[in-house]
């Protein structure tokens, strides 16, 4: 059976998906980052499983495990919460974030 991959619905825009597989391209500083969000937010919600990963020339690309239909509809949910909450400007005496690491 022959798949086509197509771009998935994210925000990212780099994602791209065949039936149950999910395969995320980028930096690999910018994916390893993604790794350590995916692994510290495991516990609590539903993440995709890391199937394989290839490393070339400062680049990875990463074979995820898709989620199912209700499970994307919750993190894209979850997902629009945080983007609203991250224009709320913090308190005056918290310090602002930290920048992100370059090719992120």
């Amino acid at each position: 059976m022959r798949r086509t991959c197509a771009p998935a619905d994210n925000h990212s825009g780099s994602a791209w998906h065949a039936g149950e597989w999910a395969l995320r391209p980028g930096r690999t500083a910018r994916v390893q980052i993604g790794l350590a969000a995916m692994a510290a937010a495991g516990p609590v919600v539903p993440v995709p499983a890391v199937i394989d990963r290839v490393k070339l020339a400062g680049m990875t690309a990463v074979l995820l495990q898709r989620l199912p239909a209700q499970a994307r509809a919750v993190g894209r949910a979850r997902g629009s919460i945080y983007a609203r909450l991250s224009t709320v400007p913090g308190p005056a005496p918290l310090p602002p974030a930290p920048a992100a690491p370059a090719g992120a």
